[in-house]
């Protein structure tokens, strides 16, 4: 049982240094999906940081907007905007704003859903 351990060992060791059989699951990752996976996590952050300047453009600041860690640690979930927590005062303002402007971010967000959709089938 030994002698096989180390042989699985030293073909493991002749995989990575031939940049064949990566594993995920040790931080390896197959060529083109690491940089497929930055892209996506630089696509939320440019997402977060949009929906940052935009609430504050109305006046609400969200303290603990960020990206979810749980998610960027992950090999399998795509990235997403943590929204975090906020004090009532800040949920109310939040709520006046959706509120105010209903009718257009909710075309807007059927617009972004079809798109999203578009994407995914694409």
């Amino acid at each position: 049982m030994i002698v096989a351990a180390r042989t699985d060992a030293r073909e493991s060791k002749q995989n990575i240094g031939n940049n064949e059989g990566r594993c995920s699951a040790h931080g390896w990752q197959p060529e083109g999906r690491l940089e497929t996976r930055i892209a996506r996590i630089r696509d939320t952050e440019a997402a977060k940081d949009e929906l940052e300047k935009a609430l504050s453009g109305a006046g609400v600041v969200l303290p603990s907007l960020g990206l979810d860690a749980v998610c960027l640690a992950s090999d399998y979930l795509p990235p997403l905007v943590e929204l975090g927590r906020c004090n009532p005062a800040t949920a109310r303002k939040l709520a006046a704003v959706l509120r105010d402007r209903r009718a257009e971010l909710l075309a807007k967000v059927d617009e972004a859903n079809r798109q999203s959709a578009v994407n995914r089938a694409g």
